[in-house]
């Protein structure tokens, strides 16, 4: 038996949270729904503790992943889009969600469309997060597009998570390597130096080439290091510009086998939506 939090509305319309225990997530929908309730949300307790473990700040992946589910639903059950965020803020689960949820049930009720309430946050949403949203608006079927949307980032978290996991390890190795290299060459490889110019031998090129870099890291490390962030920064920089994007994007897709992969995921996410 598992535990699972669930959010959902009752038959009055109002936000109901609890828990249920069960085998499975399946017979725990089952027996939700056999209540009369129309789920939001239905998790083991440990995914809805992470979800609901934030504070104020900018709204995250798993808020927009949050947000994108629980409209979806409450669309599908026929509440109009300013009710159902309504709704969505008396049930946030934390205070940057609501803050969020709240600026756009702002907009909306100014006149604006959902999708353009959505162009103030293009960190959270990005471009093909709002033409989806605005291709739902025009042709009337919203609640389907945000689900296929869910669908869509529930996809891409996992696909996320599974890249970061594989290359946690070689990171970490190429870190200590990086370290140990710098270590050698900063601390040990001087304290040979003078070993060697006692011998009073020649010696070889690649000898005094590491003698060389051994010297440069010790005398300027610092400088090193100064230029190194500084240099991470500006393409960090360069990165995030339309123009450094494009250029970026282009060699990607010039990478052999990996580029191939990458233009194949785009396209199957094109078809998709």
């Amino acid at each position: 038996m598992a535990n699972f939090s669930y959010r959902a509305l009752s038959q009055a319309g109002k936000p109901v949270d609890g828990s249920i225990t069960a085998d499975r997530i399946e017979l725990a929908s089952r027996e939700l729904r056999a209540q009369g309730l129309t789920l939001l949300r239905l998790e083991p307790e440990s995914a809805t503790g992470r979800e609901i473990g934030g504070g104020k700040g900018r709204a995250d992946a798993s808020d927009v992943l949050a947000l994108t589910r629980e409209l979806a639903v409450l669309l599908r059950a026929g509440l109009p889009i300013d009710r159902a965020l309504k709704v969505m803020i008396d049930m946030a689960a934390n205070e940057r969600l609501r803050e969020l949820m709240d600026d756009l049930l702002g907009s909306v009720k100014s006149g604006k469309g959902f999708s353009q309430a959505l162009l103030a946050y293009p960190r959270e949403f990005s471009t093909f997060y709002v033409n989806m949203v605005r291709s739902g608006e025009a042709s009337g079927r919203l609640d389907e597009v945000l689900a296929r949307l869910s669908e869509y980032l529930t996809n891409a978290k996992t696909v996320r998570a599974s890249v970061v996991s594989a290359l946690i390890y070689p990171a970490i190795l190429l870190v200590v390597a990086v370290l140990s290299i710098i270590a050698m060459l900063g601390f040990v490889v001087p304290q040979f130096e003078t070993l060697f110019n006692d011998m009073g031998d020649a010696l070889p090129v690649l000898t005094r080439g590491v003698i060389a870099a051994g010297d440069f890291i010790a005398r300027y490390g610092w400088l090193l290091l100064v230029i190194m962030l500084l240099a991470a920064y500006l393409v960090r920089g360069w990165f995030r510009s339309p123009e450094g994007r494009a250029i970026f994007d282009e060699r990607l897709l010039n990478v052999p086998l990996f580029g191939s992969l990458v233009f194949k995921y785009e396209v199957a996410k094109f078809a998709r939506t």
